[in-house]
């Protein structure tokens, strides 16, 4: 009889190959889906480190190393709150063990690539980079025989100019409020017309965005209290926004080009968000149907952003007095024309222009430009000792400021001892150029109708813009008084 080969066993082997195959398949689908969740969580933490680190550079006093020091410090902080303890090494990455690498691109020391994304004929010193390293042990991956998964992420940062006091420094910003709780001060767009801030906004209290109209900022916001966006318009943002607590209830979309940090709460309750990077100290959370990217926020560390200072407080002191004052009013439709000088108070009304030949108008009183006609100022600084401004009505505003002397670029000076109301209406054909210096005051600018082209800065305790009309500020420093801050700050990321 002829004996037959057994066969017994073959389906034991079969089931053993088949069962590496299940558990390779396993370890791609558990191990790779935290590869990847940890790959954006540290690309998420790279980002908002690098943001810190460039913040921590721009109100850090003192020479590059010390700037790069503090930098270096609030990136690593960072990225503790975040989960990656750092080995301790600066360049070197210790196997199997996290790293946060913080260096500015322009050193040669380095193991790894050289800085992408810097433009050419940058300066590298003025650059940044987070890399983070990390490693995860695997679970299902080590029957093939992958014990750690590697993840890299890195992000790097444009840091130019520098200030000791606060994130922005006063002279640096398009418009800068200094009252510092939401009683007295604070930041309000209302209305219904499209606002255009070609620069920066710095504000010590509150900042209200419940107007209609699209905005666009291309600068930074530095917020130092609460901002609450309830309006129906759609914000861009071209740099980055530094607020303590959030929350957005209005329909419009908010989007940002750089990072997002709020040292507060973060609410997202309608709409949609979007950021180059979102870091939250507190509680981050948005309503079912919006969206908002990057989420989840990475976990920041608080700090909560500085006062804003007085910019020209030991830099900018009154006139002299000239006395002699006297009060003149203008109506109905005949043209004027005044000379510089002393005023209790000027009034202008009805359809005539009224003209302010070159130089500096000291005023005890009001001083109120309303109906129609034009309000011609070239060459002009009208200093405010006392009394209220206005501009209303239907009236053609052109105003501009000295182009020499101590008060070059300045329009309009308030006291620091008053606190009357500045209200600049302007129409379609209105222009308005310099500095707006009112320390003590509320300053509203409308646009009634039409487009409000101010090419200003505003230094207020409080400010308001509304209208229904579109209203524009074009912030030019070589237009404004102080010319171009030296030290006016600027952060980008750039990968």
């Amino acid at each position: 009889m002829k004996r037959m080969n057994s066969q017994k066993g073959q389906a034991l082997i079969l089931i053993a190959f088949a069962a590496v195959g299940l558990f390779a398949f396993t370890a791609l689908a558990i191990d790779g889906s935290r590869a990847f969740s940890d790959k954006r969580h540290a690309q998420n933490t790279a980002d908002t480190s690098v943001m810190a680190a460039a913040l921590a550079e721009i109100r850090t006093p003192g020479n590059a190393t010390a700037k790069f020091t503090a930098g270096r410090n609030a990136a690593l902080a960072r990225a503790v709150s975040n989960g990656y303890n750092n080995n301790g090494a600066l360049n070197v990455v210790v196997a199997n063990t996290n790293a946060v690498i913080v260096e500015l691109c322009s050193n040669t020391n380095v193991t790894h690539a050289a800085c992408e994304g810097m433009p050419a004929g940058a300066d590298s010193s003025e650059y940044i980079r987070v890399r983070i390293v990390s490693y995860l042990p695997t679970t299902f991956a080590r029957i093939i025989g992958r014990q750690t998964i590697t993840n890299a992420a890195e992000a790097i940062a444009h840091v130019s100019g520098s200030s000791s006091t606060s994130s922005g420094g006063g002279s640096g910003y398009g418009i800068t409020t200094l009252g510092t709780n939401c009683s007295n001060g604070g930041l309000f767009f209302t209305g219904s017309g499209p606002r255009t801030i070609n620069g920066s906004i710095g504000d010590n209290a509150c900042f209200d965005a419940s107007g209609n109209g699209d905005f666009t900022i291309t600068g930074n916001i530095d917020i130092s209290s609460f901002f609450n966006f309830s309006g129906a318009g759609d914000w861009t943002v071209g740099g980055y926004v530094w607020v303590n607590g959030f929350d957005k209830s209005g329909h419009g979309s908010f989007d940002v080009a750089g990072s997002f940090f709020s040292n507060d709460i973060f609410k997202v309750r309608s709409g949609d968000f979007s950021a180059g990077s979102l870091s939250v100290v507190g509680a981050a959370n948005h309503t079912f149907g919006t969206t908002v990217t990057p989420w989840p926020a990475a976990l920041g560390s608080s700090e909560a952003p500085g006062t804003i200072s007085d910019p020209f407080a030991s830099s900018l002191n009154p006139p002299p007095d000239p006395g002699g004052c006297v009060a003149r009013s203008f109506g109905g439709s005949t043209d004027a024309t005044i000379d510089p000088g002393c005023y209790t108070s000027i009034t202008r009304s009805g359809a005539g222009n009224l003209t302010l030949n070159p130089g500096i108008y000291f005023l005890k009183g009001n001083f109120n430009v309303g109906g129609s006609g034009t309000f011609t100022a070239n060459g002009v600084m009208i200093y405010m000792q006392s009394g209220a401004l206005s501009t209303g009505g239907n009236v053609d505003l052109n105003v501009s400021p000295m182009t020499s002397g101590t008060y070059k670029g300045l329009s309009v000076y308030v006291d620091r001892t008053n606190s009357s109301p500045i209200t600049l209406t302007g129409s379609g054909n209105s222009t308005f150029v310099g500095t707006v210096y009112a320390p003590s005051s509320n300053y509203t600018a409308n646009g009634a109708g039409s487009s409000f082209v101010i090419d200003s800065q505003i230094i207020s305790l409080r400010a308001e813009f509304t209208g229904s009309g579109g209203l524009t500020l074009n912030f030019n420093p070589a237009n404004n008084f102080g010319g171009a801050p030296p030290n006016a700050p600027s952060i980008e990321l750039t990968k």
